[in-house]
Order: C-alpha cells, then structure tokens, then sequence
C-alpha cells in the first residue's frame, strides 16, 4: 500500500497507461480522480475500479479547457481532501507526416493539447498543491522527445517540451514540498498506437528492440507507482525511461 491515503488525477485515465496506472494506484491504496474526453470511456474505467474495491472518480475534460481542468482538480480536493498526485498523461499524436507535408493546423493542435494542456493541468494543481504544501507531479513523455525520429516533428517537440516543463517545474515548486519527474516511454501497445502503427511496423518494432518484444501500459504503470511514492522522496528534476532497450518505433509513441 505504498500510495495509502494519496490522491491521485489522471489525466488520459480511461484508457491504455492511464488506466493501467489508475488500476495500479487503487491497488496501492490511492483515491483516484480520472479525467478524460471520452464519456463512455470514462464510465467504465470508473465502474471498474470501483468493482475492484478502489475509491474512483470521473470527470469529462478537456484538458485545453481551463474550466474543465480547473473542476478536476477542485474534484480532488473537494471529493477526497486533498490534491497529492498529478499525473500528466493526456495527449494526441500527429499523422505519419514529414515536415515538408505538416499542415500548420495539425501542429498547433499538437502543441495545444500536449503543451498547453498539460501546461495548464500543472498550473491549476500547483495551486492546490502549494497550499498545502506538497504533492507530486509526473509526466508521460516519449522517446521521440528525447531522439530524433522520422515524420513526427509536432509530436517530438511537444514531447521534449514536457521533459522541460516537469524540469522547471522541479526548481520551481521544490521549496513547497512538490517533487515533478517524466517517464520517457517507449513503444508501448496501447489503443492510440495500436490504431495507427500498421501491423508491420509492430513486428518491425519487436525485432529491433534487444528484448524482442513491446511493453505494456502495465510496465509503465509500475514506473509512476514508485515516483509518485514515498520511495522517491529524494527524485525531483529527472527522466525514467522505461522503453525495453530504447528503440524507436516507426511511428509517433
């Protein structure tokens, strides 16, 4: 129970790692407010953790909205008491598109909801946060922002912005007790990736990574557990990759 008593939101909760993590969450003992724009999606990760005996909560958000952001947060402290953990896991890809071929609509949407969006999730529990002096922020980003990758330039940018934020975000709110951590991800079979990586580019995938195989939201799940711990009360300001080698996949991750 190493999350006792904590609570957690989760932004992209309803599916893929951010449900695999809010299952891991409840399981360790957190109270945990699921944000997502998928209604439907949305009840039934709500329903199932509540089937598992862990305390859940659903609010529809988009997190380019700051009204919807700023309910969220509130639904935390005012539903469970407090605002403890901050997971920034919303996010969109871009199409399989060169820069020559990007249309400008396509990046600034990018941007929009993996920049600001989670610029502004951070801003609204920061406010919950430093009041009571302390919580933890983690972000998901990837390895496209960390290397350099073919046909998604919106994405890795955005995805390198993240790195920075929670960066920042570390020295910023440090003196207020709040840690701030990125996990950078590898090719992981989620919904999102599964839908655009064409079956040749998975197998493809497998085969160049050293462990011969991708990674399951399950194992990017455990990651989050440990940096929104205890055990990490001394990790602020850094990057856990966990990626199975850190191999690029042939489409955005």
């Amino acid at each position: 129970m190493r999350l006792k008593n904590k609570v957690a939101v989760i932004t992209g909760g309803a599916s893929g790692i951010g449900k695999a993590t809010a299952i891991r969450f409840v399981q360790e003992g957190s109270k945990v407010v699921i944000g997502d724009i998928n209604e439907s999606l949305l009840e039934e990760a709500v329903k199932e953790l509540k089937e598992q005996g862990g305390e859940a909560t659903g609010v529809v958000c988009n997190i380019t909205n700051r009204e919807q952001v700023a309910k969220l947060m509130n639904t935390a402290k005012d539903q469970y008491g407090s605002l403890d953990i901050l997971l920034n896991n919303a996010a969109i890809t871009q199409s399989q598109t060169t820069i020559l071929e990007l249309e400008e609509e396509e990046f600034d949407r990018v941007i929009e909801v993996n920049v600001k969006g989670m610029y502004i999730c951070s801003q609204e529990a920061a406010r919950i946060m430093v009041a009571q002096k302390s919580g933890v922020m983690i972000g998901t980003s990837s390895l496209a922002g960390t290397q350099a990758a073919q046909r998604c330039i919106s994405y890795a940018i955005a995805k390198a912005g993240l790195i920075a934020m929670h960066n920042n975000l570390a020295k910023e709110l440090g003196p207020y007790g709040i840690r701030s951590n990125c996990i950078v991800v590898g090719a992981i079979m989620t919904p999102l990736l599964c839908s655009s990586l064409p079956e040749e580019a998975v197998k493809a995938t497998k085969n160049m990574s050293p462990l011969h195989m991708m990674g399951e939201p399950e194992d990017i799940a455990e990651g989050f557990v440990y940096l929104a711990s205890d055990e990490a009360r001394f990790v602020t300001g850094t990057t856990l990759e966990i990626s199975g080698g850190g191999i690029i996949a042939t489409e955005p991750l």
